[in-house]
């Protein structure tokens, strides 16, 4: 059995990142028609600089609220702030991580045209593509992370008698293979992203 206080940290740490699974998603949807998003797909080099923002941005933003969690003596808003600082500490992180690893910033690693040789038709398909990609995935990790917290449910309220609680852990199993799934067609669209030079054939 879960503690109390944990299965409870646990509940916020999902909404929080239910949250930004969401906002993923509709980045997905509405980047495409931005011009400056399609210019750092252009150059790949060039989506350094907002990734070294949003890492400094989250790992700032989450230490202070998870030291607002910590000092809280509201033990309910204490270990909602720590479940929201703990996935900006997260997404800080996952986002600084790779900025040291030159070949992920480079357009022949991700196998599309040189900078300079890329045309507005592809550079669009290229935007559009991604888009996509980024809003499966984001769907996909959204139902994924409901479905385990739908899993946790009979450990933080009272849910009745068996059969019950094995019903949210058929449902808790269903919605993350159903996430699993849409993971897995984002992954297939993004390895068959492939923008190839006009007149190359």
């Amino acid at each position: 059995m879960l503690p109390p206080w944990f299965a409870e940290y646990t509940l916020y740490l999902g909404l929080a990142t239910l949250l930004v699974f969401v906002i993923v998603a509709v980045f997905g949807r509405v980047a495409p028609s931005n011009d400056h998003f399609t210019g750092l797909l252009i150059d790949i080099r060039r989506t350094r600089r907002p990734s070294a923002l949003i890492s400094v941005i989250a790992l700032i933003a989450g230490f202070g609220v998870l030291g607002v969690g910590i000092s809280s003596s509201t033990s309910h808003f204490g270990l909602a702030m720590s479940g929201l600082g703990s996935v900006l500490l997260l997404l800080g992180i996952s986002a600084g991580a790779s900025l040291p690893v030159k070949v992920l910033w480079t357009n022949d690693y991700w196998k599309l045209p040189p900078p300079e040789t890329m045309i507005a038709d592809e550079a669009r398909m290229l935007a559009r593509s991604m888009g996509r990609v980024y809003t499966i995935a984001g769907v996909g990790c959204f139902i994924a992370v409901l479905g385990a917290l739908i899993g946790i449910i009979p450990k933080l309220v009272y849910v009745g008698e068996a059969p019950i609680p094995a019903v949210f852990l058929v449902a808790d199993f269903l919605l993350i293979a159903s996430g699993g799934i849409f993971l897995f067609r984002g992954w297939r669209l993004f390895r068959s992203i492939r923008v190839h030079r006009a007149g190359a054939h």
